[in-house]
């Protein structure tokens, strides 16, 4: 199962993106849970007490309080390495998203092909990410799921 977050503060933005990564995602045949959160300490909150493990997050920048790259800044201080991609409608932080590690920077109105894209190579990360330990005559072996 692949694990998204988004988190923007505009419900019909969050609604859009949540559409459009469902359809994506069943067009790819890739297994996923999405949970959505309209501002970034609520995400926060859900991925600090182990509420949450997301594979992916697709977080808005510009939000009140706290912003989608702020709470990215504190996810990368704890050694939180989850894929992240932007969406905003601001084309100026775009070089900012490479501080933190961004896969992806999409501007709104998003264009599917390219969330597409963004989706896909995440899941793909993913899944050369995942291991299971085998036992083997030479004792036990990690292998990726996609080598078996």
């Amino acid at each position: 199962m692949f694990y998204i977050a988004i988190c923007d503060d505009e419900q019909m933005d969050r609604e859009q993106i949540q559409k459009l990564t469902q359809k994506i995602c069943e067009s790819e045949a890739i297994p996923i849970k999405i949970v959505c959160f309209e501002n970034a300490q609520e995400l926060f909150l859900s991925i600090r007490s182990g509420g949450g493990y997301y594979h992916l997050l697709l977080l808005d920048i510009i939000m009140p309080e706290q912003d989608g790259m702020a709470l990215a800044r504190q996810l990368r201080q704890q050694e939180i390495k989850t894929s992240l991609i932007f969406i905003s409608n601001s084309r100026e932080m775009a070089l900012r998203g490479y501080e933190v590690n961004a896969q992806r920077y999409l501007v709104k109105p998003i264009d599917e092909s390219l969330l597409r894209e963004g989706i896909l190579f995440c899941y793909k990360k993913y899944l050369n990410s995942c291991s299971i330990l085998l036992p083997s005559d030479a004792g036990v072996r990690k292998v990726a799921p996609k080598d078996i």
